[in-house]
């Protein structure tokens, strides 16, 4: 039997007449082609018509040719045949790294490529007469005639992913045929593909992963396009946001952000971008569905492409309002627990006080000291309860818990107001001193946090020194005009390896007794959440120096008036009154008994009851004009006994006494004209001018 053989249409000198065909008959007609055109362009110019036609007809004769030329050796085509052709395609099959089988019409396999045999674990030699579908199982069911009509008549060759012995291969199959277009058989090509389908296998588990960890991740998370449009959301941002995803996709991403946090967004982002940092991290207010603005973290990673650009942001996005939640009743833990340190300090002022007065008011009552000798006594006592007011007033400001509210502050003032508290917690071994910077410090903050800070960095001072030193607080302003705060000590010092661990929660060096480890991670919260840094410059006996660097206010005008604490006080001895009808309700008969002797000395009629229900069984009429209430009242606020009784006098004015600072709701009402505040203690002149105040406002 003949050896099958595979060759070539063209000869070897074929090859060679195509080969100076292309390179240099073709190159040469085109030119001649090109060169005729500019002849031809040329006579027409000149008005010679007829031989720029001839020139013309010349060129196109010469481009049909090239064209003939053309469709001939494109059937150029591999062909089966028994024998004879100049080129044996044996070792050329051999040299391919793909599996081919070239097949006779009937589906028989007349040669195959090493790799073939090699893929298929099959002697060469044993390959060449088999049938193809022994290896390569294109049939479906279908008979041979079947699949070799359906690919003739296939208008590309069909192609097909199979499983062999644990293998899995792409296999093109396809007609040969000669150059009049007959069939002469079928070539096959196939390929390991193996390692193609495990990578596509695990990079198609990888986005499953990917989608799953998406999807259900706890906290919100959005893919934003390069140029704006959201791609996906998760559900936790549907649940943040409170929208479905369906909405958030044609919703800007910018229209979610506060409009006065948006800038700080883009130039975070921008900045994170031109640095070629992994991620942008900053806290901003967003939009829920019902209008209303709550605070979160925003972590925004660049995705990018190939060549450098932006393709898509990731974006991270955590509520922060159960954190701040939990952030402001650590802020009151600490405030109480240092309210429980100023204790014995405050208890041995207030007895100070005491007996100051005592002393006093017993020289008055046995009548030795002369009409000059009493005022004075009486000034003395005067000055005494002052301090006294002024000392409550500190504490009950220290041991607060006010709602985060941030306004223009001047850090030097801020010291001053607090300095003397501060001065309580340091004890009397270590020299306290202050070292403001000259004129306005203004910044914008929350004035409750920023005593916290001093107060919390003071302790870990003092704490530093329990063989003594120096303490000094000071202000000033950094090269770029930011204004600071710092607390200087000449302790012990941090030691390097701990350093960078001061700040984290619950991480101390103090025995138990002595601290929680929050103090300085609190205080690391509030600087950030002011948008400012914290500089620690310390070494082992070398002291250490916090300094709090925070933005400049926006409005620095109005930060010495918001920063101070005490209002001027009104005239002594006010102008009395007369006629003026009112309830006083304070369940402290002492304090009730004097309310009605100062208010009738001042020339108003004054009627008084011990208690909520003793004022509701007052007559109707005559009506009162003004009601003054204690806040804190057995079993009822004042404010609920107010509005109880406008029901009956519609033109009640109302006066609040409390010593604590009024809460939000009693704030609004003062606000908008409803209430009037007294702080206790209070003397006559502040009691008189809040009534007429109260009657010329008509709240």
């Amino acid at each position: 039997m003949d050896r099958p053989s595979i060759t070539l249409e063209r000869t070897s000198s074929s090859f060679r007449r195509q080969y100076f065909r292309l390179a240099v008959v073709i190159p040469a007609v085109l030119a001649v082609c090109f060169l005729a055109g500019v002849v031809a362009c040329w006579a027409a110019m000149r008005g010679l018509r007829v031989q720029a036609g001839l020139l013309l007809g010349f060129q196109l004769l010469l481009l049909a040719w090239l064209a003939a030329g053309y469709r001939r050796s494109k059937h150029t085509r591999i062909l089966l045949g028994p024998g004879g052709g100049d080129w044996d395609l044996r070792a050329l099959l051999d040299m391919t790294p793909d599996g081919v089988f070239m097949l006779d019409p009937a589906g028989l396999i007349r040669a195959a490529s090493r790799s073939a045999a090699e893929g298929l674990g099959v002697p060469q030699a044993e390959l060449v007469g088999r049938h193809v579908l022994d290896f390569v199982p294109m049939g479906e069911g279908r008979s041979w005639e079947q699949i070799a009509r359906d690919v003739t008549r296939a208008s590309a060759p069909s192609t097909l992913e199979y499983e062999r012995d644990g293998i899995w291969f792409e296999a093109a199959f396809g007609p040969a045929c000669n150059a009049q277009g007959d069939l002469t058989g079928f070539a096959v090509h196939f390929r390991d593909i193996t390692a193609q389908r495990h990578a596509a296998g695990a990079l198609q588990e990888s986005q499953r992963t990917f989608a799953a960890a998406f999807e259900y991740a706890p906290i919100g998370m959005a893919l934003i396009g390069a140029h704006g449009p959201t791609i996906k959301v998760n559900r936790a941002l549907e649940v943040i946001l409170g929208r479905p995803e369906s909405q958030l996709l044609e919703i800007a991403p910018r229209d979610l952000l506060h409009p006065d946090d948006l800038p700080l967004a883009r130039a975070v982002i921008a900045e994170a971008a031109r640095l070629d940092l992994p991620a942008a991290e900053f806290t901003a207010r967003y939009r829920r569905a019902t209008g209303e603005y709550a605070p979160a973290q925003f972590n925004t990673s660049i995705v990018r492409r190939a060549d450098g650009s932006s393709n898509y942001y990731v974006v991270q996005v955590q509520d922060t309002t159960e954190r701040r939640h939990a952030q402001e009743q650590l802020l009151q833990a600490q405030k109480l627990e240092t309210v429980g340190r100023l204790a014995s300090g405050v208890a041995h002022d207030f007895n100070n006080l005491l007996q100051a007065m005592l002393l006093q008011i017993q020289l008055l009552g046995s009548g030795r000291l002369g009409a000059e000798g009493a005022a004075a006594a009486i000034a003395e006592v005067q000055d005494e309860v002052q301090r006294g007011k002024s000392l409550v007033r500190q504490l009950l400001l220290f041991s607060r818990h006010d709602p985060a509210m941030s306004e223009p502050l001047d850090l030097n003032q801020l010291v001053a107001n607090t300095s003397r508290m501060l001065r309580r917690l340091v004890p009397a071994n270590i020299a306290f001193s202050e070292e403001p910077e000259p004129g306005q410090l203004c910044v914008d903050g929350d004035r409750s946090q920023l005593e916290q800070v001093l107060l919390n960095l003071v302790v870990n001072a003092a704490d530093a020194m329990p063989e003594g030193g120096t303490l000094v607080i000071g202000t000033g302003r950094e090269d770029d005009g930011s204004p600071f705060l710092s607390v200087r000590d000449s302790g012990s010092g941090i030691p390097d390896e701990i350093r960078d661990r001061v700040f984290e929660p619950f991480f101390t060096t103090k025995p138990a007794e002595r601290g929680t480890g929050l103090g300085l991670s609190l205080v690391r919260d509030i600087v950030t959440g002011h948008g400012g840094r914290i500089d620690l410059a310390t070494g082992v006996r070398q002291g250490t120096t916090f300094k709090i660097v925070l933005p400049a206010a926006k409005s620095p005008r109005d930060a010495a008036a918001a920063t101070e604490r005490v209002r001027p006080m009104p005239p002594l001895f006010p102008t009395q009154s007369t006629g003026t009808r009112i309830l006083v309700v304070e369940d402290e008969a002492g304090a009730r008994d004097a309310l009605q002797q100062i208010l009738q000395a001042l020339g108003h009629v004054v009627t008084t009851a011990g208690s909520a229900e003793e004022a509701g069984l007052l007559p109707a009429a005559p009506p009162f004009q003004v009601l003054l209430t204690d806040l804190m009242l057995p079993g009822i606020l004042g404010t609920e006994l107010a509005a109880g009784l406008r029901d009956r006098w519609p033109d009640l004015r109302v006066i609040l006494m409390s010593g604590y600072r009024p809460d939000e709701p009693i704030r609004r009402e003062i606000e908008a004209g409803r209430l009037r505040y007294l702080q206790k203690p209070f003397d006559v002149a502040a009691l008189a001018a809040e009534v007429e105040a109260a009657l010329a406002s008509g709240s």
